[in-house]
């Protein structure tokens, strides 16, 4: 076996001490890009004590036994992944704007493309941040997880401080922002007919 990749987040929202009321997630990440995860909650202890060194291995022993049992990822191949054109503020407002043009062009068309054949790797995910958009194409999806990257030359060019450039969230948060978007493509479309 390669490399595995071990993150832990511990949440310490209550009322109590957090070393009790602590919630640990362990996420495993295999060289093969196999995600796992396991949770523990203050319910896998008896009484009110903390967390003991081997409660964290256990976790992270779990993680790296789901990502073992879980499925290959599926990622974008070269022929879908969204690679944006030369945007040259130089050539004044006209030329930069028929540049952001043709590469929001670009994505869309990828964007359809996946989505006739039911594919969630390759669409677009955006956020709203400040006065415009953090736009993201889907790269890779593994089991409950998908890995966003960030979209250059679509104008603005924000990036979620929370997302980075690259980050891994959770496919049914995935999955609802592009529903949105689609669902409100959906009824201006409809609106304009």
């Amino acid at each position: 076996m390669g490399k595995t990749r071990i993150q832990i987040e511990i949440d310490t929202t209550g009322p109590f001490p957090a070393y009790i009321t602590a919630t640990v997630i362990a996420q495993a990440t295999l060289d093969d890009g196999r995600v796992g995860l396991a949770k523990l909650t203050p319910q896998h202890r008896s009484e009110r004590e903390p967390y003991t060194g081997a409660d964290i291995l256990d976790a992270i022993k779990a993680a790296t036994d789901n990502a073992q049992s879980g499925p290959l990822p599926t990622s974008v191949d070269s022929f879908t992944r969204y690679k944006p054109g030369s945007v040259n503020y130089g050539d004044g407002p006209d030329g930069a704007f028929a540049s952001i043009q043709r590469n929001w062009e670009r994505l869309k068309q990828i964007d359809q493309e996946q989505k006739a054949k039911g594919e969630l790797v390759g669409r677009y995910v955006d956020h709203p941040i400040a006065d415009g958009q953090a736009v993201y194409q889907i790269t890779n999806v593994n089991g409950g997880q998908v890995t966003i990257q960030v979209c250059r030359g679509l104008g603005d060019d924000w990036v979620l401080p929370a997302w980075g450039e690259k980050a891994t969230i959770n496919r049914s948060t995935a999955e609802e922002l592009v529903n949105r978007r689609d669902g409100l493509a959906a009824l201006f479309a409809s609106r304009r007919a």
